[in-house]
């Protein structure tokens, strides 16, 4: 059995293109056709525990303004680049 899995497919790639691509790849089979929306970011940090983990220690961290760095102007944070 045959599996292609396409990535991250916009809806405007879904044209007759795509559909000719489908059937000279799978001439004379029958399809089974799963359609799901990709993962936000958030929900793929979410789906394994060790990185939700840590996401949630990080917004802790940021909550409670731990290891946060401000810049009250554009400027001041260029400053702060250039010398990194």
């Amino acid at each position: 059995m045959q599996t292609v899995t396409f990535d991250s497919v916009s809806l405007d790639e879904l044209d007759g293109n795509f559909t000719k691509a489908l059937k000279t790849l799978f001439l004379g089979h029958r399809l089974r056709i799963t359609v799901e929306p990709e993962m936000t970011e958030t929900e793929y940090l979410n789906s394994n525990s060790q990185n939700r983990s840590i996401l949630e220690e990080r917004i802790k961290g940021i909550e409670s303004k731990e290891n946060v760095i401000t810049f009250s102007s554009v400027s001041e944070l260029r400053q702060a680049l250039d010398k990194i």
